[in-house]
């Protein structure tokens, strides 16, 4: 059920202790433009003053009824003297109102300016409300008191918070519920929204207005999603039902908007079972991998001969590398992989499943702390990387009892690039992956240009070889 002390702000707004920059303080009250216009409805304005003029920075037309403006007037630009609502409300610091019933773009205009001030109590900018005066008159006649209140302390209510920290209104949709109360929980308005809502939850709500609000929504169970000084986030569940609960406390007021969130949360649920019934999968699939390079391992065993037992250890480090990609699928997002922990696990397994214990090879890793990719290029970017190294590591150093290899990975808004550079022997001369490729250059060849859709090149010396790999990415 919603109580009423749930919905009340626990924080003070006149707080002049925090410091916040006039900038943010007109970015925050810009964050909350889309809510004001869809909420009064009308047309909105933000401007900043810059020395003795002033800016338009933001604006916003509302969802639902007609705009008095057909296109954009950001950054139009003109002096505070020339125009007499703003310097009136700049000299006299509180908010003006403006033209009354001229027609503008075929409407008669209601127009109110707000002044925005720091803590230092300097106008630093303006907010213009701009509606229709038909508009006007309807909520008039219908809620003069209701009309006359609301829409400024709302409005207050966003500059005062702007003063303490950057929370700002969330949009405001048409499916919205919208219900205004007064301190005691009576409700003194509600829309047909909010009506109807009431109405599918089971609740006794023929009419709202003049009722009880905890009488009402006397059903079901609440969890608070966000408490700030400008307003609380609610979860509300009554049988099957979810409705999102977001209360603006005012002066003597506190508005309540409700959202019907059933569907959302219900496929919010399917995609987590989906998500946990993937992630078993590949772990499964993990488990099964390891079990068959255990396989692999007995039956490499108990053969002597040494050209089959490579074969058997490079089939052991390819299925290594996939199982590698598993079993980070297993436990995280199986949307996306981290591809610099995933490259880094297999540089250790093929490190030490193949150097020598002779060999004083040294690893040099240039990769930023993370980067995600889409999981579905994984697999085939672990193969291509195992091939990398493996092939690296068995040939550059035959003859060299010490090293470097190096592995790097970038990635910029076009291409995610993978280099691998050793100083060991280098290629054969004349060497071409397409004459004198083995079957981990194939591999290579075959995943960075069917699967990936990439390009490679291999940039060899008698004493260096470096490998680029460059995969298109959707950074």
């Amino acid at each position: 059920m919603l109580k009423i002390e749930k919905l009340k702000t626990l924080s003070n707004r006149k707080n002049k202790n925090v410091f916040v920059p006039d900038d943010m303080i007109l970015d925050t009250v810009e964050n909350s433009v889309k809510f004001l216009s869809d909420f009064i409805p009308a047309d909105i304005h933000l401007y900043k003053l810059e020395n003795d003029s002033v800016k338009v920075i933001a604006e916003a037309k509302p969802s639902m009824y007609p705009s008095f403006y057909k296109r954009t007037h950001i950054d139009y630009t003109f002096p505070l003297n020339e125009n007499p609502l703003f310097e009136k409300v700049y000299n006299q610091k509180n908010y003006k109102d403006g033209k009354q019933g001229s027609i503008f773009n075929g409407f008669p205009l209601y127009q109110t300016l707000y002044p925005i001030m720091n803590n230092n109590s300097n106008i630093i900018g303006f907010l213009m409300i701009e509606k229709s005066l038909f508009e006007y008159r309807k909520w008039k006649l219908k809620q003069n008191w209701l009309f006359q209140i609301i829409i400024k302390d709302v409005i207050d209510a966003i500059l005062e918070s702007s003063l303490i920290e950057t929370k700002s209104l969330p949009p405001m949709y048409p499916v919205d519920g919208l219900i205004v109360i007064d301190m005691q929980g009576y409700v003194y308005y509600s829309n047909y929204t909010a009506t109807n809502t009431a109405k599918n939850l089971g609740l006794s709500a023929t009419t709202l207005e003049g009722s009880s609000l905890e009488e009402v929504f006397n059903r079901g169970t609440t969890r608070t999603i966000e408490e700030n000084p400008l307003y609380t986030e609610l979860e509300l569940e009554v049988d099957s039902f979810t409705i999102n609960v977001k209360s603006i406390p005012l002066n003597n007021l506190i508005i309540i908007l409700l959202r019907d969130v059933s569907e959302l949360r219900q496929k919010d649920q399917e995609i987590k079972v989906k998500s946990a019934i993937i992630r078993e999968i590949h772990h499964r699939v993990k488990n099964n991998l390891q079990s068959i390079s255990s396989l692999l391992r007995l039956q490499q065993r108990r053969i002597s001969n040494q050209e089959t037992k490579d074969i058997l250890n490079d089939s052991i480090n390819r299925i290594n590398s996939i199982s590698i990609v598993h079993d980070y699928l297993s436990q995280k997002n199986v949307e996306v992989v981290d591809i610099v922990e995933m490259s880094k696990n297999i540089l250790s397994e093929v490190r030490n499943s193949v150097v020598l214990p002779d060999k004083d090879i040294n690893f040099v890793i240039n990769m930023p702390n993370s980067l995600l990719f889409p999981s579905g290029k994984a697999v085939s970017i672990a193969l291509v990387l195992n091939e990398l190294l493996n092939n690296t590591l068995k040939h550059a150093f035959k003859s060299k009892d010490s090293g470097v290899l190096s592995l790097s990975i970038d990635v910029n808004s076009e291409l995610l690039t993978i280099i691998v550079e050793d100083d060991g022997v280098g290629l054969p001369e004349n060497f071409s992956p397409d004459k004198n490729s083995n079957l981990g250059w194939e591999i290579i060849k075959t995943l960075v240009k069917d699967d990936l859709k990439g390009r490679w090149e291999i940039d060899s010396t008698l004493e260096s070889t470096k490998v680029i790999i460059s995969i298109p990415s959707n950074k």
